[in-house]
């Protein structure tokens, strides 16, 4: 099948993006281009480089990961509005554009930050980075949260009205409002870790709790029509060795500050691709039309 024009669009604007990046690199090589912004480094293993627009490389560039996820979702968006009801699946995130649509433009803004945050070493760069991430893990919790509540009361399949999207979007923007608040603390707080951690956990506990019951579900239900168990599996490896690897950087171990390879930068890697395989994960459950019984033969 030939890629369609969506995909190739994707493609030229991620390596634009990447290009970009190279260029500008080069461009601002010595610069000092972030003297003025508040000071907030991390606790990262990489190099400090003051001088240079990337004051750390490889943890700065490896937020492209999060670009990617993001155009992603929003490709995935423009194929389900174009798709018409007779070729549409319509489960609910493919019924539900709008939903792939803010997931794809929250995991952009998320890159944004994350790779201010590490080429800056300050405090906005800071926030934007823990906000975007805030966001990104929010947006997956909602949706896994309401879709099996909708699982609960309605059933299989049934693709989200349009009153529920908003319902989803508004509860979205609710949850949020908190956690933007505190994603404000300087690195050097003592409380600023362990409140990022605890946070996070409960984010992801909040996606993967509903996920895990209703497989449960339609287990015990003898149901087979759920979205694929490899997807979620593997974004919970991703996200477990991504975190192992964040953990290894903030210890030292094996810290070679002028690396390519980061600890931190590969935690950015496998958050990504943790949010690319849940994303699949929920694309991966059938619609109503694909559930549907044959009609039995009737006899001639």
């Amino acid at each position: 099948m030939a890629p369609s024009a969506q995909a190739i669009t994707c493609v030229g604007l991620w390596v634009t993006a990447a290009t970009a990046l190279v260029v500008a690199t080069g461009r601002w090589a010595g610069a000092h281009g972030w003297e003025g912004w508040t000071d907030d480094p991390g606790p990262w293993c990489e190099r400090d480089r003051p001088a240079e627009l990337l004051r750390e490389r490889a943890n700065a560039s490896s937020g492209l990961c999060f670009v990617a996820v993001g155009l992603f979702m929003i490709k995935c968006a423009v194929d389900d509005w174009r798709s018409t009801a007779a070729t549409r699946r319509r489960n609910m995130v493919e019924a539900s554009p709008l939903l792939s649509l803010v997931g794809g433009v929250m995991n952009l803004g998320h890159a944004g930050g994350t790779m201010t945050n590490h080429a800056c070493r300050c405090h906005e760069g800071h926030v934007a980075d823990v906000a975007g991430m805030f966001a990104v893990i929010l947006w997956l919790a909602v949706v896994l949260c309401y879709r099996a509540l909708r699982l609960f009361a309605v059933g299989e399949g049934e693709p989200l009205r349009r009153w529920e999207q908003w319902v989803v979007l508004g509860t979205l923007a609710t949850v949020y409002v908190p956690l933007w608040q505190s994603s404000h603390s300087f690195y050097a707080d003592p409380w600023c870790e362990p409140t990022e951690l605890v946070l996070v956990t409960v984010l992801i506990a909040s996606a993967g709790v509903p996920s895990l019951w209703a497989m449960r579900r339609r287990q015990t239900a003898a149901a087979k029509h759920g979205g694929d168990t490899r997807l979620f599996w593997a974004a919970a490896a991703s996200i477990g060795v991504g975190k192992l690897c964040h953990e290894l950087d903030l210890k030292r171990v094996g810290c070679d500050p002028d690396s390519w390879v980061q600890g931190h930068a590969a935690w950015h890697v496998f958050a990504a691709g943790a949010l690319f395989c849940s994303y699949l994960y929920l694309r991966s459950e059938p619609g109503v039309a694909a559930m549907a019984p044959a009609e039995p033969d009737k006899d001639v």
